[in-house]
């Protein structure tokens, strides 16, 4: 979650002080007007996204769980409705074959509840604390997120933020407990002189960022401009990946904004701005790392409650002939929400049997690193246990918390490699981990960093200054090593 207190910066400027944790996907275009019946109530953000080659890089910068993808729901685009309530999604789908392939792509497809009314589909998944009540929009707020989505232009991604009423009055009443920080930045007196908020990207050949403000009337608009300033000035000096909150600001803010009327308007100089591309590429792949982060959690937990029911993990290989037999991600399924994929296999069969070899196109999103090149239906994961003598993982044998004795907090259970290293996701593996070599084929995020799910159920990025004498500290279970992270 790196990123998400920036990009929060970057989608609210500090309306919000709350996180938004959300899901989305694509499909036909619908009208302004339809979309706006479809928000109905607790809405705060709205997106579309074009079908393109960036597609299905927009939910990782969302901030959106690993088993989505965009790619998964047909061409077109999607309105994305977020909530502290709920997440909904909203596409034409007139066979309702879009919604059953997400809820047979999706990792976790028992949270989302699947409407198809009039040839067009609504997927809504309820988050935590999401029975509370919020009042449907009154005709001023329709009106305001009208006003907002008809901004929309020709960039890939386009949202918009219009707090509702009642989301004005929790903001204004939070503020008064919460201190400002050293730049004076006031969610409560933004939220008092904004109306409503959007931004349009596109990180193509044309990069381009807009975001225009429209201030409650025109006389606030001054004001406004004063805590966009205040804004810009803490992004400057942000303790949170500082240098990407420093690009923002210098791109965002280095022209003036533009003042038409109750609306400001900041827009990065010239079409195809280089500054801007790398910074939306940087952006982006740090997304799809926190994306992954959500994935390695999930595979984790999956292996401790593997643990609690038979008292030692996985080994390496499982069913009959173990080194022929089937990896030890298929005994993660049903501890994945995937039993009815678990109970296709033939578990007294090698993975590359007739029948086996079948289901390899079948592998859940959830194995798959969200930046990987590859296609699903590859079945190649980047999501792999450190194998081999001495480590978490040995060939013929089942680990026990007891065999951790270096602290199952200092001993990595799952670690995520790059493309070339990915392993077909059936197929058993009696060594991956090189001690001579221990940071071959491991994945670097943009911000230099390994990921790795360590034996007490944590998921932590770790630097890639890391010593290698440190890396193979961390893959070893008994090793006596001392641990020495901070370096």
């Amino acid at each position: 979650m790196k990123l998400a207190p920036l990009f929060s910066c970057l989608v609210a400027l500090s309306i919000l002080a709350t996180s938004l944790a959300t899901s989305s996907a694509p499909a036909h275009a619908q009208d302004v007007a339809s979309v706006i019946e479809f928000i109905d109530s607790q809405t705060l953000v709205v997106a579309s996204l074009d079908n393109n080659k960036q597609l299905s890089r927009w939910p990782n910068l969302l901030n959106l769980p690993g088993e989505f993808n965009a790619q998964d729901l047909g061409d077109g685009h999607v309105a994305i409705i977020m909530s502290p309530a709920e997440i909904r999604l909203i596409l034409n789908d007139p066979t309702g074959e879009r919604g059953k392939n997400f809820q047979a792509r999706n990792v976790s497809p028992a949270y989302w509840k699947q409407t198809n009314k009039g040839g067009v589909t609504t997927l809504v998944r309820t988050l935590s604390g999401g029975q509370t009540a919020i009042s449907p929009l009154n005709d001023t707020e329709k009106k305001r997120w009208q006003t907002a989505l008809a901004q929309r232009g020709s960039d890939p991604l386009f949202v918009a933020v219009a707090p509702a009423d009642q989301t004005r009055r929790v903001i204004n009443e939070l503020a008064l407990a919460v201190p400002r920080n050293n730049k004076g930045v006031n969610p409560a007196r933004i939220c008092e002189t904004l109306e409503w908020v959007s931004w349009s990207f596109d990180n193509g050949e044309s990069a381009h960022l807009k975001m225009t403000f429209q201030a409650i009337d025109d006389s606030r608009v001054l004001d406004l401009v004063a805590e966009l300033e205040k804004v810009a000035a803490m992004l400057r000096v942000s303790p949170v990946d500082p240098d990407l909150a420093r690009e923002l600001a210098k791109i965002l803010f280095a022209n003036k904004p533009k003042i038409e009327g109750a609306q400001v308007v900041y827009e990065s100089s010239g079409g195809g701005n280089p500054e801007l591309q790398r910074f939306m590429e940087k952006l982006l792949g740090q997304q799809e790392a926190n994306a992954s982060k959500y994935s390695v959690k999930q595979i984790v937990l999956a292996m401790h409650n593997y643990e609690s029911a038979f008292k030692h993990f996985p080994g390496p290989a499982i069913g009959e002939g173990k080194s022929k037999g089937l990896s030890w991600r298929v005994a993660m399924l049903p501890y994945l929400d995937q039993m009815e994929l678990y109970q296709q296999f033939h578990l007294d069969e090698p993975w590359d049997s007739e029948h086996n070899k079948t289901l390899i196109p079948k592998m859940p999103r959830v194995f798959q690193y969200s930046g990987s090149k590859r296609d699903l239906s590859e079945g190649l994961s980047n999501y792999v246990v450190p194998t081999g003598p001495g480590l978490a993982f040995e060939a013929g044998k089942e680990s026990k918390f007891s065999d951790f004795r270096d602290g199952s907090s200092n001993t990595v259970l799952v670690m995520v490699v790059d493309d070339e290293h990915a392993e077909i996701w059936t197929r058993p593996v009696e060594q991956n981990f090189d001690p001579e070599n221990p940071r071959a084929g491991l994945r670097l995020s943009p911000l230099n960093e390994f990921l790795f799910g360590l034996g007490d159920g944590s998921v932590n990025f770790m630097k890639a200054t890391l010593s290698d004498d440190m890396l193979r500290a961390l893959m070893t279970r008994d090793g006596a090593e001392p641990i020495i992270l901070d370096q």
